[in-house]
């Protein structure tokens, strides 16, 4: 064997890819290392038996049409197929087959180079996930800002670029503690480092007034949800975080109302308390007043004049009213 061709042979040993050569007719003659390891037979077992071994059963019409296709088609064809391998375990591959003529060009058999992509879909499959979450927290109507267990932010929303009046990119690999006032700070990041040491999802500061800190330094009262989020790349926490201000002004505004209600009650008691007396001081004078006159009118007799007989009708006419005033009392 001359040294290019020592070369090769130790360049196609030597690659993690399984590199597999196959007759016409579709039996295996040659099998590397990188074969061995994907699918787990060594090549006394598996040489000059059928390519089609190696593929799952419903994926064996797809690889045998590849092979009839390639005898006339000399453009190298790729095929993605689920092979169980010697194990049972089932794994995603992408193949690579070309054709191999000889110098009449005459078809002769294909080579085969077949790849796990078992990391690189389970990598897609993880930064599916990624994506998805991401988008979930862009989406979530409360600001949400995600520390690692150094209180560093690697994440944060739309909400809070909103919320806080910042750009993420300025917070970003900094400590949360960038989103609390000063006089905060210090306690902050000794109640952070004990929830890193048993982590659960709770209310923050329950019944405590909390306040966060916008960019330009304004406070505001909030409320925070906390969250442990195991990754493989350590424990993450997730913070989500409501502004109270309004809650609060609501809440004053109904305590105004509440205690405006209850002034105005007692003023009713005070007024139908009066009402009382007063209907009861009135009503006094009104009979005194009434009942002089009927004795007045009674003592005169029948040497009242028409003129003097009127003035009583208007002094009854009068009390009469005065009566019907109190009683609305």
């Amino acid at each position: 064997m001359s040294q290019m061709n020592k070369l090769m042979a130790a360049i196609v040993e030597s690659s993690s890819e399984a590199i597999i050569s196959v007759t016409g007719k579709g039996n295996i003659k040659t099998w590397n290392k990188g074969a061995e390891n994907i699918f787990g037979y060594s090549a006394s077992e598996i040489l000059e038996k059928h390519v089609g071994s190696l593929v799952d059963q419903d994926k064996k019409n797809d690889l045998g049409n590849l092979l009839e296709t390639i005898q006339t088609d000399s453009h190298t064809t790729n095929l993605e197929t689920i092979q169980r391998t010697k194990s049972g375990n089932l794994i995603p591959l992408s193949m690579n087959i070309s054709p191999v003529f000889d110098e009449d060009n005459h078809y002769i058999g294909a080579s085969i180079i077949a790849r796990d992509l078992t990391e690189s879909k389970e990598y897609f499959r993880l930064a599916q996930m990624e994506s998805k979450f991401r988008a979930i927290i862009e989406s979530a109507p409360d600001a949400m800002v995600i520390v690692n267990e150094s209180g560093e932010i690697v994440i944060v929303n739309a909400q809070t670029e909103k919320l806080f009046k910042i750009d993420r990119e300025d917070i970003l690999g900094k400590t949360v503690e960038v989103l609390i006032p000063d006089r905060f700070k210090k306690s902050h990041v000794k109640d952070r480092s004990g929830y890193t040491k048993n982590p659960h999802v709770r209310m923050m500061g329950s019944g405590q007034e909390l306040y966060a800190r916008k960019s330009d330094g304004t406070e505001f009262p909030v409320e925070i949800s906390l969250s442990p989020i195991d990754t493989e790349d350590g424990r993450l926490i997730s913070a989500a975080i409501r502004d109270l201000t309004e809650r609060i002004q609501l809440t004053n505004r109904a305590t105004e109302l509440e205690e405006l209600s209850q002034q105005l009650k007692r003023k009713n008691v005070e007024l139908d308390q009066f009402n009382s007396i007063a209907a009861h001081d009135l009503r006094e004078p009104l009979r005194v007043i009434r009942g002089f006159g009927e004795l007045l009118k009674e003592s005169l007799g029948e040497n009242l004049s028409e003129e003097e007989k009127q003035y009583f009708g208007f002094i009854d006419g009068a009390a009469s009213r005065m009566q019907m005033l109190i009683d609305d009392l």
